[in-house]
């Protein structure tokens, strides 16, 4: 099964998915949120019953309450499922080119019996399938299991990663623009204090200046980057997972270009595998981070 993905105004990528029958919604493929969403006006629209129940909803800079609404039929292709979504506040949702996030749960509850789960963004497509072709096996160059040392209940695509030697934690995060490591990573790397600032909006819409640095040598998933860019900034997701004292990072969309990843749900592993022209190098430069 293949599904079709959009590039919206801000980089990231969408599915165009029914919710309760209605629609097509745009929806961003977010592997950093467990649940998908939808904004309040659709909520609305769609008259689904709305819990009273709230969680906690982690943009870039803090994290804020949002109500689930009772479980709805939600469709892509052939994916279908039945999940609560979140209802996210209009005025606190920072992306207007998408109308919510498409997140794990929508594909791990999926009635497909699909094992893989492959996000290829060199052909902007999310592909689901029950075994791999021979092909893909004999391209893929390392397995990375993936972190299940989590906070109770989350279900995180998290696994190492390693910058010029400093071992970490990262979470893969397609719903973020940039990639991003916090103050004990860039502590641990004795990275220069005096780099340029980066005017930044998270998802509830708060805006900051963050830091970007170059780093060297940053191996995850398999792959080599020889040198990456990234934010620096202690997010709101690294305390949730508790990853705040120890080097830590988020690996967003600007670090996945040219690569096709895939997910392993039943062996709980991941890899990525690079375009054709890339593959005897394994080495990426992320595009340069600007204003």
């Amino acid at each position: 099964m293949r599904l079709p993905l959009e590039v919206t105004a801000e980089g990231t990528y969408v599915v165009r998915a029914q919710v309760g029958g209605s629609g097509p919604f745009r929806l961003v493929l977010d592997t950093g949120s467990e649940f998908s969403a939808l904004k309040q006006s659709h909520v609305a629209g769609l008259e689904v019953p709305v819990q009273t129940q709230s969680v906690l909803v982690h943009g870039l800079f803090s994290a804020r309450h949002a109500r689930l609404t009772r479980d709805i039929d939600v469709s892509a292709g052939q994916l279908a499922t039945r999940v609560p979504m979140l209802v996210l506040d209009e005025d606190g949702y920072s992306d207007m080119s998408a109308d919510g996030l498409f997140g794990l749960e929508s594909l791990g509850t999926q009635r497909t019996g699909a094992r893989y789960a492959q996000i290829d963004l060199t052909e902007q497509s999310l592909i689901l399938s029950s075994y791999l072709r021979t092909s893909d096996r004999g391209e893929i160059n390392a397995w990375t299991p993936l972190d299940t040392d989590l906070p109770a209940g989350a279900h995180l695509l998290a696994f190492e990663i390693v910058i010029d030697g400093v071992r970490g934690r990262a979470l893969l995060d397609t719903g973020l623009r940039y990639s991003l490591i916090n103050d004990a990573f860039a502590e641990r790397l004795a990275l220069r204090r005096r780099t340029r600032l980066v005017d930044i909006i998270d998802t509830h819409g708060e805006e900051k200046g963050l830091r970007v640095v170059s780093v060297p040598d940053l191996r995850a998933m398999g792959l080599h980057w020889p040198r990456a860019s990234v934010l620096v900034y202690d997010a709101a997701a690294f305390d949730f997972l508790g990853w705040n004292e120890a080097p830590a990072a988020l690996i967003g969309v600007n670090m996945l270009q040219h690569l096709r990843l895939i997910i392993d749900t039943e062996a709980g592993r991941i890899t990525a595998l690079p375009e054709a022209p890339r593959r005897q190098r394994f080495d990426y430069i992320t595009p340069r981070i600007k204003p």
